[in-house]
């Protein structure tokens, strides 16, 4: 809070992480949402965007790190906000660490976004660990996206009926492949077929 050098911030935030100090849990919010000139020391009173948004992107690895489950709406605002920074990259991984609600909060942003933030929101999905993905198999294999598909089939297990039924009788072709792959050493029968 008092240190104007942003990089000593960066730090000291990375460092809270790890230690994950909820007692920092109120200053990341701030720093997540604004400056917070009022708790907070800067180089230059009137200082760049720059050095706010590499203090913010910390301030969001730091919370989803600490794994703040109540602030997914701070994130959120961040990453709508149009007047702001572009920070979809750490909210995304933020969202990741916070397992189940932020994974669904992911899969919301996912079907919200387009172009490059819907890629980044499906490459952090893909990186999830699928104990985070099992809450939502259901909604995922049944999704039009094939992206979500392939990511609900990665959770699979190869002798799960759903991979065989995705192998039999998916209308994408990838898909189909994929759990075939998947499903062939559980059922070799199908995969001769």
């Amino acid at each position: 809070m008092g240190d104007p050098v942003r990089e000593v911030k960066s730090a000291a935030i990375a460092a809270l992480a790890r230690l994950r100090d909820q007692g920092s849990v109120p200053l990341l919010r701030s720093l997540v949402l604004s400056r917070s000139e009022d708790q907070v020391a800067w180089e230059d009173e009137g200082s760049d965007w720059e050095e706010w948004l590499d203090v913010q992107t910390a301030a969001i690895r730091a919370l989803g790190q600490i794994g703040a489950k109540e602030l997914i709406d701070d994130l959120l605002t961040a990453l709508f906000d149009t007047s702001g920074q572009s920070v979809d990259l750490p909210v995304y991984e933020a969202l990741t660490r916070i397992r189940e609600i932020g994974i669904a909060a992911l899969l919301e942003i996912f079907d919200l976004k387009t172009g490059i933030s819907r890629r980044r929101a499906g490459a952090a999905l893909s990186v999830a660990a699928p104990e985070q993905i099992l809450p939502h198999l259901t909604a995922l294999l049944a999704s039009d996206e094939r992206q979500l598909r392939l990511l609900a089939l990665g959770a699979l297990v190869p002798d799960d009926p759903r991979c065989a039924a995705l192998a039999r009788s998916n209308a994408d072709p990838l898909v189909r492949a994929t759990a075939l792959r998947k499903v062939a050493a559980a059922a070799p029968g199908l995969a001769q077929a």
